[in-house]
């Protein structure tokens, strides 16, 4: 039986009214013996008691749902309070005994921009607040905050413990103490994975979409290699174009900003020629290396020996044609594929990552958390199957249940992909300092399982369609 309209009064069972019961003899019948006008009656009488009973179910409805909201809203306040008690927590733990960012090689070509070769973006910032405690203050800041918000969008309070633990992490809390832009692009990183969850799921308020243009931004400008990245982190922009208040022009914007970040980053590379320093570590360590390749850029007229006779015409060579073969070689090649894949997962062996890379003794991460984070670094280098599989679960429950996938599977799928992208690029980029070089795609690699589980969680409590 329907209900009737709210604000309507409806009789119940206990309701005293006048009924006029009619004798027998005025009760009419039918041409079968049957009595049409009981039988109304006994009707009137269901519907009456069945409107009135979904009109109490339907009070019970909006006041369940009213204790649920209440009970929804405590649970996220205690959430807070423990987010933030877990980040004062972390902040005390991650707070180094070094008082001034350590310096690297690399650190110089960031102080002497315009004339170095590096992005923008990281000079700018170091014009702006210097090398000193100022900068080691704002990577910490930066990496605990945007570690921390990713671990909140994805599992709330828990998640801002999980997420931190894991900034903290010698594979990555260490960047925060050195004067390079590997702390702010971890950093930079958590954040728009972070973003791009929250718009999958429908937010496309105009701040949100602000924010995410400032980040994808200064992310772009940090290093050249993450401009490959950003296409990625577009899909939330082409999925929910059509749904939110101006979504075609805010997907426009998205994308014209990432392609201003291309021609930026094409620039640099050209003006400051940096593709010669990485390329000559790739031959060197790769083609030098390898009878099968020497053999190939030799056919194409590459000087025979060239690290012991003609130096000087190989370098004439080199700078002719090694930006088109090179590349050429290494698409070509099914092992580049293979390589680049295995990398992703391969652990710090030679301690690149850890303290003995800056040669200091100071403590720079609290010796009880940083085993802990260290552990959760590694385990959450799952195998590369096991990452597969996790990325495509959620897409394909989606799918059974609801005949198409979300968008945050699909955000996920387009994480992966952008990760291997990256990797691909990075490693065959250069042929030295891989493990630095991979970094970002190494963190991506993570965060790309986790938003997988955070779909798969999701899917599976969202109701199948029928």
């Amino acid at each position: 039986m329907g209900c009737s309209p709210p604000g309507t009064i409806e009789p119940t069972e206990a309701t005293s009214l006048p009924v006029h019961v009619a004798s027998p003899a005025e009760v009419p019948t039918g041409r079968d013996g049957s009595n049409p006008s009981r039988a109304n009656q006994s009707f009137n009488r269901s519907s009456i008691v069945a409107r009135h009973r979904c009109a109490r179910a339907g009070v019970r409805g909006v006041t369940s749902a009213a204790e649920r909201l209440h009970v929804r809203a405590r649970a996220v306040s205690g959430q807070s309070w423990a987010a933030l008690a877990a980040a004062v927590l972390l902040a005390w733990w991650a707070w180094p005994e070094v008082t001034h960012p350590l310096r690297y090689f690399d650190s110089e070509e960031y102080l002497a921009w315009p004339a170095g070769a590096r992005m923008l973006g990281y000079p700018l910032l170091l014009r702006a607040i210097g090398t000193g405690a100022g900068l080691l203050f704002f990577q910490i800041a930066c990496s605990l905050a945007c570690f921390g918000y990713l671990g909140w969008v994805l599992a709330r309070g828990p998640g801002v413990l999980a997420a931190g633990v894991l900034a903290l992490a010698p594979a990555i809390a260490h960047w925060n103490v050195a004067v390079l832009s590997e702390s702010l692009t971890l950093s930079m990183l958590a954040l728009l994975v972070a973003l791009g969850v929250r718009l999958c799921r429908g937010s496309g308020s105009l701040g949100l979409f602000a924010v995410w243009s400032l980040a994808a931004g200064f992310f772009g400008m940090l290093r050249s290699g993450n401009v490959l990245v950003l296409p990625f982190l577009l899909l939330p922009f082409w999925k929910h174009g059509r749904g939110w208040k101006h979504g075609r022009r805010r997907l426009w914007v998205a994308t014209g900003l990432t392609a201003a970040i291309f021609v930026a980053v094409a620039v640099q590379t050209q003006r400051s020629q940096i593709w010669r320093i990485n390329y000559d570590t790739a031959f060197q360590t790769r083609v030098f290396t390898n009878s099968e390749a020497r053999a190939y850029f030799e056919a194409r007229g590459m000087p025979a020996r060239p690290l012991l006779d003609d130096k000087q015409e190989f370098r004439a060579w080199f700078l002719e044609h090694a930006a088109s073969s090179y590349p050429i070689w290494v698409v070509r090649r099914w092992g580049s594929y293979r390589v680049a894949w295995d990398w992703l997962v391969k652990e710090d062996e030679s301690g690149y990552l850890r303290e003995k890379y800056f040669e200091r003794q100071e403590r720079l991460t609290h010796p009880a958390v940083a085993p802990l984070g260290d552990w959760l670094f590694r385990w959450s280098a799952v195998p590369q199957w096991i990452w597969v599989c996790g990325l495509l679960v959620p897409a394909a429950i989606d799918w059974r249940r609801r005949a198409k996938p979300s968008v945050v599977s699909l955000f996920a799928i387009s994480l992966g992909i952008g990760t291997y992208v990256q990797a691909f690029a990075s490693y065959h980029g250069s042929g030295s300092g891989m493990m630095r070089h991979l970094l970002a795609a190494s963190a991506l690699y993570r965060f790309a399982f986790f938003v997988a589980l955070f779909a798969t969680v999701q899917s599976l409590r969202r109701k199948a369609v029928d």
